[in-house]
C-alpha cells in the first residue's frame, strides 16, 4: 500500500465529464446513508450476487456498521470499503479494504456503488465541508444514477484507486468485474425501491404534522397562561453586533401602558424610558 495520494475526485471527473446529464442533488449525510442502506438492503433480503464499493470518510462508520457490512460481505462477491483512517480490527471480512491517504480528495467523498445481476447504481456525494450542527446534517453535493455506462466509468475510476493502493489485489478485482457487467435495473427492483422512498417520505410527512400539531398546542397553551396575568411579558434576543432582535411583546401591553403596540415593537428605547431608575 502506498501513502501517496490519487490525485483526482470521482465526484468532480463525473462533474467535469458528464456536464449537464446529471443533476447535482444537495444532500445530508443522513439521507446519504438512508439511501445507501435501502440500496444494501435490497441486496442483502433478495441475496443478489453482486460486487458493492462503499467509501466513507472515517473508519468509526465501520464500527456504528460493522454488521451490516459483514452481512454483505457474505451475500457479495466483493465489498471494497475505502475510509480515511485504517479500519478496526476486528473488521476481518472477505473483503477489499482500502485507507485513504491524509491529502487523498476521495477522503471528502461519501459514495455506493453496487454492480448486480438485477440492477446497477452509483451515489456519489461531495462534503460541501460547510459547519453543520451535527454530523447528520453535513451538507454533500451528490450525483445519482443507475445509467450502465456512468457505472462503468465509476468503475474504471475504482480500478485506478485500487491499482494506486492495492495492486496486489487489481486482478482479484478485474475478474470479478467480468461476472458483473453494468445494465438497466430491473422493474421489480425499481419498484422496490421508490416504495421504501414513498414508504420514508410518508413517515416524514406524519411526524411533521405531529410536530405542527404539537407546535400549535404549545403556542395556544402559552396564548391562554399570557391572558391570564396581568403583567406585561416581553422577549428579546440580542445578535451578535449587540442589536436587539424582538421575539415576543404579550397583548396587554396597549391596556397597561396606553400607548399603541408599534411603539414596543418599532423603537426599542420606548419601552426601558417607561421604567422607572429602580425598575430598570
Amino acid at each position: 500500500m502506498t501513502d501517496k495520494a490519487i490525485d483526482f475526485s470521482i465526484f468532480e471527473l463525473l462533474r467535469a465529464e458528464l456536464g449537464g446529464r446529471l443533476s447535482v442533488l444537495r444532500c445530508t449525510k443522513a439521507t446519504l446513508v438512508h439511501i445507501s442502506h435501502t440500496l444494501e438492503d435490497i441486496v442483502l433480503t433478495r441475496r443478489i450476487p453482486a460486487m458493492i464499493f462503499t467509501g466513507f470518510q472515517e473508519s468509526s462508520h465501520w464500527r456504528q456498521e460493522t454488521q451490516r457490512y459483514r452481512a454483505l460481505a457474505r451475500v457479495a462477491q466483493q465489498v471494497c470499503i475505502f475510509a480515511a483512517k485504517p479500519l478496526p480490527h476486528d473488521s476481518t471480512v472477505d473483503a477489499l479494504q482500502v485507507a485513504l491517504s491524509g491529502d487523498d480528495p476521495l477522503r471528502q467523498e461519501w459514495f455506493v456503488v453496487i454492480v448486480s445481476t438485477t440492477f446497477s447504481v452509483v451515489l456519489c456525494g461531495q462534503d460541501r465541508l460547510e459547519a453543520s450542527t451535527s454530523e447528520a446534517t453535513r451538507q454533500f453535493d451528490t450525483f445519482w444514477t443507475f445509467e450502465p455506462q456512468i457505472v462503468a466509468h465509476v468503475l474504471d475510476l475504482l480500478e485506478i484507486v485500487i491499482d494506486h493502493y492495492r495492486p496486489d489485489r487489481l486482478g482479484q478485482f478485474q475478474a470479478a468485474r467480468q461476472n458483473y457487467p453494468p445494465h438497466p435495473p430491473d422493474a421489480e427492483i425499481v419498484t422496490a425501491f421508490t416504495t421504501e422512498l414513498i414508504r420514508f417520505e410518508e413517515r416524514l410527512n406524519q411526524e411533521l404534522l405531529r410536530a405542527e400539531a404539537q407546535a400549535r398546542a404549545g403556542a395556544e397553551r402559552f396564548r391562554q397562561v399570557v391572558q391570564s396575568i396581568n403583567d406585561h411579558i416581553y422577549v428579546y434576543a440580542f445578535l451578535a453586533d449587540g442589536s436587539p432582535q424582538q421575539i415576543y411583546v404579550s397583548p396587554n401591553w396597549i391596556s397597561l401602558t396606553g400607548y399603541p403596540l408599534e411603539k414596543a415593537t418599532v423603537d426599542w428605547d420606548f419601552w426601558p424610558s417607561l421604567i422607572v431608575p429602580e425598575d430598570r
